[in-house]
């Protein structure tokens, strides 16, 4: 409503810095309500200060190579701002899945701690195992399906200007599944189990390679190269972390796991690309299309899971249970106690 031209780019600024606090302030309430007030000492606060201290490096260099893309681009080929504003856009459509992965990895990280703080690896395990198949469904499905719809999705989100967007979603959307792996591995084993140095060293080297490979090969083929650059580091860094943590990964597991998923998005592109010949260039058109693909991925997941004998039992010895507790709780009679009734039978209806 407020932004009309290139000379309200002030108050563009000022709308999404507000937006933010705002967004900060409204869990204050609640914070408020869950955690009482109690008292700390001096030494509480400095036990603390390393770890927050050695944290705050790496997320420091995460955010400064990440930015550093843009400013080659905008250094490399100053006639050419534009550049920035294409990569800029396509990086934000592959943070939205990313994003939704990272939040199982948030949700996670507090119980994979505490499970090594018991020395409960087995449920390191099992949390690491959820976290993986929420990543390959999510991963794989995005990618694929931006793969598939991305020419049409931009121009119709972003506009024409910006159709150039739909191959350099194409060329960054790997980097969907090689971030959320990384963010597994970071938040299931690498910092539950103290190894922050190891994570250190890690996002120096992400950090330094994507800079050393940016300088080199966006002289020569522009954007491309900063998307080289970007997806190589951090396909380094995942592989790097799960180095650091590989006596604790069962990879023959993950991989088996991954395959269903990947089935399941080939089949989905497929039929996306396949239906694509009776569909127009329209916004209608591409919900349509997202959707077609959307349920033949859920479906034919499902229908993979269940092919496996174990999933199967699973699933249907939890729907008996289920079924078995709703018809329990329905038989279950309703007892009207009168005041004449003795007070043996009172003490058996109570303690029932």
């Amino acid at each position: 409503m407020l932004i009309k031209s290139a000379e309200h780019l002030w108050l563009y600024t000022l709308i999404m810095s507000t937006s933010v606090l705002l967004g900060q302030v409204c869990l204050l309430p609640q914070a408020f309500k869950s955690i009482k007030p109690c008292k700390f000492s001096k030494e509480d606060c400095i036990e603390h200060i390393k770890p927050l201290f050695v944290l705050s490096i790496a997320v420091i260099a995460s955010t400064l190579y990440t930015v550093f893309d843009k400013t080659l681009l905008g250094w490399f080929f100053p006639d050419q701002k534009e550049q920035v504003a294409y990569y800029e856009y396509s990086y934000k459509i592959i943070q939205i899945p990313t994003s939704i992965i990272v939040v199982v990895g948030t949700v996670l990280f507090p119980r994979s701690c505490a499970c090594y703080a018991k020395n409960d690896m087995e449920g390191m395990k099992k949390y690491f195992n959820l976290s993986i198949y929420f990543t390959f469904f999510i991963a794989f499905g995005a990618i694929l399906g931006l793969i598939a719809v991305s020419d049409l999705f931009v121009v119709e989100y972003y506009g024409d200007a910006f159709a150039v967007c739909g191959n350099i979603i194409k060329c960054l959307s790997p980097i969907i599944l090689i971030l959320s792996l990384g963010e597994a591995i970071r938040t299931q084993y690498l910092i539950p189990m103290g190894k922050d140095m190891a994570y250190i060293i890690i996002t120096a080297i992400i950090a330094l390679l994507n800079i050393a490979l940016s300088c080199i090969l966006i002289p020569v083929i522009g954007i491309y190269g900063a998307i080289i650059g970007t997806v190589s580091a951090e396909l380094v860094g995942t592989v790097s972390q799960t180095i650091v943590c590989r006596k604790n990964i069962d990879f023959k597991k993950m991989f088996l796991s991954m395959i269903p998923f990947v089935i399941a998005a080939g089949i989905m592109y497929g039929t996306i690309i396949f239906v694509q010949r009776w569909f127009n260039d329209s916004t209608i058109d591409l919900i349509i299309q997202i959707i077609i693909g959307g349920t033949v991925y859920v479906l034919v997941v499902i229908g993979l899971f269940l092919l496996r004998k174990d999933y199967r039992n699973n699933i249907i010895n939890y729907v008996k249970k289920k079924l078995k507790k709703g018809n329990e709780s329905k038989q279950e009679p309703l007892v009207e106690i009168s005041i004449e009734e003795s007070n043996e039978k009172k003490e058996v209806l109570e303690n029932e």
